[in-house]
């Protein structure tokens, strides 16, 4: 395995589509979740610029003491 292999063959870094302007962004920011009936929440994403447009709440990753 050579440094070229590597860099040819890296991931993609972990981006999502922005709920407000529906541009991809790799620093997205959890805005909510959207739990359904069946199956697991849905997780809600804003890119920076848009973030703050959202309450700073807590997420479920956060813990609550």
């Amino acid at each position: 395995m050579t440094y070229e292999w590597m860099r040819e063959h890296a991931p993609e870094p972990f981006s999502a589509v922005c709920v407000h302007c529906g541009q991809k962004s790799s620093g997205a920011v959890v805005v909510g979740h959207v739990d359904r009936p069946s199956g697991p929440p849905v997780t809600l994403y804003a890119c920076p610029d848009d973030a703050v447009r959202y309450d700073a709440g807590p997420s479920p990753f956060d813990m609550i003491l």
